[in-house]
């Protein structure tokens, strides 16, 4: 699915025969076939593996290298002492975790971002509408 596909290559399988009709024993004293109307295909040269490889852009090697740098912000009013953010129960049913993932290396496919969280906050995702950035919510 998707960019999946792209990173594995496609298999083929080719194989081949030939189709002819079965040379008859002749009768006694007769000739026998031209050996040129039968030709003969050796089995194991009949059938072929190989693969095809999708071109990712990813250097001579063809191996992604990609650097990916996250940075994430909890979307929280700061206490009085702005030393700490402050979730206050009853006052607040979400805390939105803001994420930005950029990449300054080869295509990352398939990358992926896990948030742990407490047990008793629910957990929903919201996406932006600007670019490529996704809002994560919290919400109790």
């Amino acid at each position: 699915s998707g960019s999946r596909d792209l990173l594995r290559p496609v298999r083929f399988k080719l194989s081949y025969e030939i189709i002819q009709r079965e040379p008859s024993l002749p009768e006694e004293g007769r000739p026998l076939p031209n050996i040129d109307d039968y030709p003969i295909l050796d089995q194991q040269e009949a059938v072929k593996f190989f693969e095809g490889h999708f071109v990712k852009d990813c250097g001579s090697d063809d191996v992604c290298n990609s650097d990916l740098h996250t940075e994430a912000h909890l979307r929280l009013p700061y206490d009085n002492s702005k030393s700490h953010q402050v979730f206050e129960l009853g006052l607040r049913n979400m805390a939105i975790l803001e994420t930005s993932v950029t990449n300054s290396g080869d295509p990352a496919y398939e990358p992926n971002l896990y948030v742990r969280h407490h047990d008793s906050m629910a957990f929903s995702i919201k996406e932006s509408d600007v670019g490529l950035d996704v809002l994560y919510w919290c919400v109790m």
